[in-house]
């Protein structure tokens, strides 16, 4: 990864959120381009009452290639990749 994808991963918008942390996976925690190879299965019900709930099973182990991991972006100070 070049330092200018780096650093545009890492600009904060004027909402104060990196483009890394808008585009991060809720299952794995990286970015990526396609379905996250950590979701098993994924189903979602509608309730009687019209509600929605998402059941998600994951997988014990699994690879994933082509993702960006927050470490992967170099030592981060806490602050660049949404900590407090």
């Amino acid at each position: 990864m070049s330092e200018a994808d780096r650093k545009a991963l890492l600009e904060r918008s004027e909402g104060g959120v990196t483009e890394f942390e808008r585009r991060q996976c809720e299952h794995c925690g990286g970015v990526h381009s396609r379905a996250c190879y950590r979701v098993k299965r994924r189903v979602e019900r509608t309730t009687p009452d019209g509600g929605r709930t998402v059941e998600v099973e994951y997988w014990d182990t699994w690879q994933q290639p082509y993702v960006i991991w927050p470490e992967s972006l170099g030592v981060l100070a806490e602050e660049e990749v949404g900590g407090e």
